[in-house]
C-alpha cells in the first residue's frame, strides 16, 4: 500500500475547545457539530451547512446536488487524490 497522507494531529497545537472534540471521539455527528454548522451559517449567512464525513462523501455529494448524469462531461485535475476521478466515475460511468 502506498500512503498519501498520514494524519497528525497534536493537540498543543490547537485550542483547549478543540480537545474535548477528540476527547469524545464523536467527530462527525452529535453536539459539537450542530454548534459548529450553526456558527458557520451564522458566520457566512447561509441557510444551510451540510458536513461530510470525507472529501470523497463531499464530491460525491456535490455531484449529486449539481444533477450530474451519465453522459454528462466532469472535469477534474489529471493530478488529484484518487478520489477525485473514482467519484465522477461512480457517478456517471
Amino acid at each position: 500500500m502506498i500512503r498519501l497522507i498520514k494524519p497528525d494531529i497534536a493537540f498543543s497545537d490547537i485550542e483547549a475547545d478543540f480537545k474535548a472534540v477528540f476527547d469524545s471521539g464523536i467527530f462527525t455527528k452529535g453536539t459539537y457539530v450542530k454548534s459548529f454548522a450553526k456558527a458557520l451559517c451564522d458566520y457566512t449567512g447561509a441557510a444551510y451547512c451540510h458536513f461530510a464525513t470525507s472529501a470523497t462523501t463531499a464530491l460525491s455529494m456535490c455531484l449529486k446536488v449539481l444533477d450530474i448524469k451519465p453522459g454528462d462531461e466532469v472535469l477534474c485535475s489529471d493530478f488529484s487524490f484518487p478520489a477525485t476521478a473514482n467519484v465522477i466515475e461512480d457517478l456517471i460511468a
